[in-house]
């Protein structure tokens, strides 16, 4: 495989001029990007086309000595690669900047099977346009830097690991959209971050704190189906952090059902009647750490439940829902209860038929 190293200089890796990529590149080797001008744009790679670089290479930045910010402007134009990384010579003063120059909304995604030896310490940010970011590969890809973009991050596969920047403990890197986690995907935390994060079916979230307010989506189609087929079960494989949630300001759980898999929108459920009681393997969690000793997990959240139906079409109320873990099976469940006048008409019931019972054998007698 060879490397294609994207600058001027072939010492410093110079040149404060532009290079627009017009074409679908082919190569097999990585791609290196160097600049040796110290303010942005240093050097700025435009892509013409989508994937106008190859799909499987990884982006290197500071490889060479330049003391520049090299720019990649992603143009409205969609670009997948293996991973982004930063080279040896990079600084707190020297990183690559991605953004998108267009008013045309860009994705970049990354999807490699092998993981860098570095975290990327650069910067994604919207320009005219919004940037997306979505994680494809099984590789693992570290963000270490700072993120001020708008479209959203979804994982989908391998894991996405962010880290705060030397000194700091809040981390901007997932930007300020909405992250999705699905498939076989994994996030991995160990920053502080304010993104609404939805964990869907097989997504894994380590290293996790849900803050008070927290929104997590739980979806069900079929309450007779295992876990992770008729419904949404998470697996929070490092232990997931509830302290700072309190039963003022409770972590809510979004209900909603689906008639199939897919569904654009609400509907009915399967086997999922009023009557009785329901529980739900909502996730499995090496550990939950509560705000205080002895608190009560199931007070620290609270449901929406606008967009779930019972099988029968009928609607369910916040009430009726409640959380609990074991620490013995590190499960954690969601129950769906009846209404205590369901249970008051079913015993009811219950008597005046062992009455009517009782009354029949002393006539007999």
């Amino acid at each position: 495989d060879s490397d294609v190293d994207l600058s001027n200089n072939s010492t410093t890796g110079g040149g404060t001029g532009a290079l627009t990529l017009t074409g679908a590149s082919t190569y097999t080797g990585n791609t290196t990007i160097n600049a040796n001008t110290p303010t942005s744009p240093a050097v700025s790679i435009i892509l013409g086309v989508n994937n106008a670089l190859p799909v499987t290479t990884g982006l290197i930045v500071g490889t060479k000595t330049g003391v520049g910010v090299p720019v990649l402007d992603l143009n409205g134009k969609n670009q997948q690669v293996a991973y982004i990384a930063d080279g040896s010579f990079v600084t707190a003063a020297k990183y690559l900047k991605i953004v998108n120059n267009s008013a045309t909304a860009s994705v970049l995604t990354l999807a490699g099977s092998v993981s860098p030896g570095n975290s990327f310490s650069g910067y994604i940010s919207d320009g005219i346009g919004v940037i997306s970011l979505v994680k494809a590969g099984s590789n693992t890809q570290t963000l270490s830097g700072y993120g001020a973009y708008s479209g959203g991050v979804t994982v989908n596969a391998g894991t996405l690991k962010v880290i705060p920047p030397s000194g700091a403990s809040l981390s901007s890197a997932l930007g300020s959209g909405a992250v999705i986690i699905g498939g076989t995907g994994q996030l991995f935390v160990a920053a502080n971050i304010a993104n609404a994060i939805t964990v869907n079916s097989g997504g894994r979230l380590s290293t996790v704190t849900m803050a008070a307010g927290a929104i997590i989506e739980w979806k069900v189609n079929d309450a007779s189906a295992s876990a992770g087929v008729g419904y949404d079960t998470f697996n929070f494989s490092t232990g997931l952090d509830l302290s700072t949630a309190s039963t003022s300001n409770k972590i809510v759980v979004r209900i909603i059902s689906f008639n199939s898999p897919g569904d654009a929108a609400a509907g009915r459920p399967l086997s999922l009647p009023r009557l009785g009681e329901h529980p739900f393997v909502f996730a499995t969690a090496s550990s939950v750490i509560p705000p205080s000793f002895g608190t009560n997990i199931a007070d620290l959240f609270t449901y929406d439940v606008s967009q779930f139906q019972y099988s029968d079409g009928s609607s369910s109320k916040a009430s009726l829902w409640e959380m609990s873990f074991d620490q013995t099976t590190q499960t954690m469940t969601l129950t769906a209860v009846p209404e205590p006048s369901t249970y008051g008409l079913g015993l009811g019931a219950l008597l005046l038929a062992v009455a009517a019972i009782r009354r029949r054998r002393r006539s007999g007698a």
